[in-house]
């Protein structure tokens, strides 16, 4: 009697638990990060100014078909990061610069006015909506597909000076990953 309920179990776990890692692994999540594509300008040959963009909020998932899949994406507005950068090093303290100051900086969406962000900033990296870097309260920028943003940016780096203008285009990236992965995380 013991073996034959050891039997039936161990035939029901060689059952159950390929279907229950099949289960597991099969689960994914599609994660959608907006933003507007970054910028980069040579200013000299030791430094680059990059623009960027970075969401507003943390990524919610969208839909869901339980145990399945999960849409997930981050919020539909951006708020933006200013950067003069070592040309040699993606990011950290950039010792090229001797002196800045970034007289403006400004966005624009379709025709409405342009949005000034910065004026009179001295340091070579800012951050909206942080408070280190930004005392004034700020609204994100709206995220729209296919949209493109004016920007515009008046700076004088070590007695040299720059105005630069170009355009941003709202990209969305995706990637797919383990749903179990996922709500380990949250």
């Amino acid at each position: 009697m013991y073996a034959s309920r050891n039997r039936r179990f161990d035939t029901g776990m060689r059952l159950t638990m390929p279907l229950m890692v099949a289960l597991v692994l099969a689960g994914c999540v599609d994660v959608r990060h907006r933003e507007y594509a970054p910028v980069e300008f040579a200013l000299d040959d030791r430094n680059v100014l990059r623009i960027s963009t970075y969401p507003s909020w943390f990524a919610r998932d969208t839909t869901e078909i339980p145990f399945l899949k999960t849409t997930s994406r981050t919020a539909g507005s951006v708020y933006f990061e200013v950067y003069v950068r070592d040309a040699k090093k993606k990011n950290g303290p950039n010792p090229n610069v001797q002196s800045i100051r970034i007289k403006s900086f400004s966005y624009q969406i379709a025709d409405r006015a342009p949005v000034v962000l910065i004026e009179n900033y001295d340091h070579y990296f800012w951050m909206q909506d942080n408070a280190n870097y930004n005392k004034a309260e700020t609204t994100p920028i709206p995220w729209v597909e296919g949209q493109r943003l004016k920007v515009a940016v008046s700076l004088v780096l070590n007695g040299t000076a720059h105005e630069l203008k170009t355009e941003m285009l709202a990209v969305e990236h995706r990637s797919t990953r383990s749903l179990l992965v996922h709500e380990l995380m949250e």
